[in-house]
């Protein structure tokens, strides 16, 4: 769901709209942050100017980037594969993988642990020494839109150590969580709020400064739209094949019934949503034409305005 400002208000039954040009797609740009999973995920593709800031900044990175790919996916036979939202990988070949996680989820602990066992098994070809292990690293760092630990710190650390008449091992993968809810005049305090920036010029940050101006008003506009537009397909398509999936796996055709009917549901609830917010009609003439009851128009959108 687009966290948008409503180009519209209702007022006794009635949708008045103001004075906003901007399409929901022009709205969404100027309002995101690189929080959004999508918007970070475009950013980061092959920046290593920017990578290589964030490394440095949450685990004393002092290395150069060779590459830096998005939405990477790992599939392992008969196991949950994933996809991971950043992926870079270092000149002495290291592995980083920066997740972003605006959404809580109670499992983010037990996601890092796999996530960077996936990581670590990338980095041993079949046939290969164990041997050649030696020296790497794997880093998973997720970035968190609230503090996970509670203890109002701006990163949380982790690795493999013993007991305390042991050193570190010096093998295994390091877990780095990061509170992008801190707020602080340190470095972390700036690389955070440089993440969580939505205008180009408040930026503390000349890397930060040049990517969201580039995506968000220069030549990399239009294609942030395409992409977005693009994704708005791909997402309502897996909205419907998902509910008929859930109704398939129950096993019996009213659950499959349902699945379809919700889908469709869900289809025209959203082509109500869009047609609000880019003041495509009147709520009557969204009825009239979708056969949709006005009852129902008008319950989204006050829906929307909550």
């Amino acid at each position: 769901m687009l966290d948008l400002r409503l180009p519209f208000s209702v007022t006794d039954g009635k949708i008045c709209y103001h004075a906003d040009r901007r399409s929901e797609e022009e709205r969404w740009l100027d309002d995101v942050s690189m929080e959004d999973d999508l918007f970070f995920s475009v950013v980061m593709d092959g920046n290593m100017a920017l990578a290589e800031l964030m490394l440095r900044t949450f685990i004393s990175f002092r290395g150069k980037m060779s590459s830096v790919r998005t939405q990477s996916t790992f599939n392992w036979r008969k196991r949950k594969g994933v996809r991971f939202d950043c992926l870079a990988k270092d000149r002495e070949g290291n592995l980083y993988d920066i997740e972003m996680q605006k959404k809580r989820d109670a499992s983010v602990l037990e996601r890092m642990w796999y996530y960077i066992s996936l990581l670590t098994n990338s980095m041993l070809g079949k046939g290969e020494e164990y041997s050649r292990l030696k020296g790497k690293n794997a880093v998973t760092i997720f970035l968190l839109s609230w503090d996970v630990f509670k203890k109002g710190k701006p990163i949380y650390t982790f690795s493999v150590r013993g007991d305390k008449d042991f050193s570190p091992l010096g093998v295994g993968g390091l877990y780095v969580f990061v509170n992008l809810s801190y707020v602080g005049d340190d470095e972390k305090g700036r690389v955070i709020h440089d993440i969580r920036c939505k205008i180009p010029e408040e930026a503390y940050h000349a890397e930060f400064e040049e990517a969201l101006r580039y995506w968000k008003r220069e030549e990399g506009r239009s294609r942030m739209l395409d992409t977005l537009e693009m994704f708005q397909k791909k997402w309502k398509k897996e909205g419907i094949e998902q509910g008929i999936e859930q109704g398939r796996v129950q096993g019996i055709e009213q659950g499959r019934e349902q699945g379809i009917e919700q889908g469709i549901e869900r289809n025209r609830r959203e082509t109500v949503r869009i047609l609000l917010k880019n003041r495509r009609m009147t709520a009557e003439e969204i009825s009239q034409d979708f056969n949709i009851p006005l009852e129902d128009v008008l319950e989204v959108a006050g829906r929307m305005m909550n």
